[in-house]
């Protein structure tokens, strides 16, 4: 168990320091780039790594909690949640 949570670590870690490298910091008016919103969802997978199971819809709220301008529909949303949690080697609760 413990080297698949080094595995998510590891890829999540990776995801993370990618984007965080690729972002300037966002003014607190401007809507979040599709790369901020990666970012967020990245963030909160690194949070729960002792949980094998993300459940999309709370991850969702997550996101929209710390991002409340994202412009993103639920659907593309829940895509974007859903690829980078597989990924980081997550199962998903279709929620």
């Amino acid at each position: 168990m413990s080297g698949i949570i080094i595995g998510r670590r590891r890829r999540l870690l990776c995801a993370s320091a990618a984007i965080a490298a690729a972002l300037p910091v966002p003014a607190l008016a401007q809507t979040p780039t599709l790369s901020d919103v990666r970012q967020a969802i990245v963030r909160h997978l690194i949070d729960n790594l002792g949980s094998p199971i993300i459940s999309i819809s709370e991850v969702s709220h997550t996101v929209r909690r710390m991002l409340p301008l994202c412009e993103l529909t639920d659907w593309e949303l829940g895509d974007l949640i859903a690829r980078s949690a597989v990924y980081a080697g997550f199962a998903l609760e279709l929620d």
